[in-house]
């Protein structure tokens, strides 16, 4: 049996063959137990992974079962959930070890995968490399200090105010070292969503 259907799969067809180990393969069942063993090293509950990876929990559990023949893709999707940092080799890994126990792939379900990991990283739920993460953070935490600290600086009567300015020259000087941690500026595109960080003041 292959991994979850698309929406378009009736539920008839993702509940066949679920019975514990009818008919799975080595592969099916070296896949799951790898699987397992990646999610409880990355100290994840079932559901947890399958939040971090965009997948329903029930897949998570058929896989580590062997109950189901795993895309390519849903593999891919398990390796950001288990880790987006190590993504290609924890993949790699997972795909090895099913071996003849992936389930072809189509276009449709690559563009499934990614649609719903597109969705997960923009509600919060999949996570991004922390590179990315890290810099998209630095960025924002310094566009918000700087915003804090020209606030104050544009409150009436700020600029005779010794505490005002001190506090606002802290603001300004976070700013900038938040600016350094962060990096170049950087434009992400998920999906149809843009997002651009580290274009405002330094």
């Amino acid at each position: 049996m292959s991994d979850a259907a698309p929406e378009t799969a009736s539920r008839a067809r993702v509940m066949r063959g679920q019975n514990p180990g009818n008919g799975a393969s080595a592969g099916q069942t070296a896949v799951g137990h790898l699987a397992r063993e990646l999610r409880l090293a990355a100290g994840l509950s079932e559901r947890a992974l399958a939040r971090r990876s965009a997948v329903a929990r029930s897949t998570v559990t058929r896989l580590e079962h062997g109950q189901i023949r795993p895309r390519r893709s849903l593999l891919s999707a398990l390796a950001v959930g288990i880790d987006p940092d190590r993504q290609k080799e924890l993949r790699e890994q997972l795909v090895a070890a099913a071996s003849d126990g992936i389930a072809p792939e189509s276009d449709a379900w690559r563009r499934y995968r990614r649609r719903r990991l597109e969705r997960g990283i923009l509600a919060g739920r999949v996570p991004m490399p922390s590179k990315v993460a890290d810099g998209i953070r630095f960025h924002r935490d310094a566009d918000a200090a700087w915003q804090a600290g020209m606030a104050i600086l544009h409150r009436p009567g700020a600029l005779d105010d010794a505490r005002a300015l001190d506090e606002a020259n802290r603001l300004l000087a976070e700013s900038r070292v938040l600016r350094d941690q962060a990096g170049p500026p950087m434009t992400l595109y998920i999906g149809k969503v843009r997002i651009t960080v580290g274009v405002g003041p330094p």
